[in-house]
């Protein structure tokens, strides 16, 4: 390297940056962790093995904080979680997100993709609940405008309760040392989209 680079200064062509090579770590080998199946780097196998990484989060029953992981063969997998494995076609899911794509209104939703209740008359029939804190806008009777984040639970994509109070930054010592930015976080979420007012709850 270091004669070519002296080569080409002496045509007056300066390099600013050497290149070079180094080796790299990579997957050789996989063992499914149900039936042992070994799967070599170049095999159909290999390609086919499903590994999951997780870091579970506050109230996990694998414990806030700790990883979660394991490696199937896709024999284990059809065989463990067959009947609930949504399989479906290459073009199947550009069609599912345009029409999500299509129903989600900002004002709406919040930075949430629509729901169940969005897709029509099948929305009574699959409901969808979930939660996550959001600011709630209240006006108060003198006139002020009260702002706080509040823990909102939704069903078939619509805001129908929140708590009480407003939720705070707090955790045990259970939840693990990044427990803190984990709530912060869902805090600075809240405020990126739009505040709910309480006539969002109305039916």
């Amino acid at each position: 390297m270091g004669k070519v680079v002296a080569e080409r200064r002496s045509e007056g062509v300066f390099i600013m940056q050497l290149k070079d090579v180094r080796p790299e770590t990579f997957t050789k080998e996989i063992h499914c962790d149900r039936c042992g199946r070994v799967a070599l780097l170049g095999d159909a196998e290999f390609e086919e093995m499903v590994s999951i990484e997780s870091r579970a989060g506050y109230g996990s029953v694998f414990g806030d904080g700790n990883d979660v992981n394991v490696d199937l063969c896709q024999h284990c997998l059809k065989l463990v979680l067959g009947q609930w494995l949504r399989v479906s076609e290459p073009g199947d899911r550009q069609v599912q997100l345009d029409k999500m794509l299509s129903r989600f209104d900002p004002e709406r939703h919040g930075g949430e993709f629509p729901g169940a209740a969005d897709s029509g008359p099948q929305a009574e029939t699959a409901p969808e609940r979930h939660w996550n804190c959001r600011v709630i806008e209240t006006a108060l009777p003198d006139g002020e405008t009260w702002y706080a984040v509040h823990e909102v639970h939704y069903e078939n994509g619509r805001p129908i309760m929140y708590t009480e109070l407003p939720t705070t930054v707090d955790w045990s010592s259970e939840d693990g040392a990044e427990a803190g930015l984990r709530r912060l976080k869902k805090f600075q979420e809240a405020l990126r989209k739009p505040a709910l007012k309480l006539s969002d709850f109305e039916n």
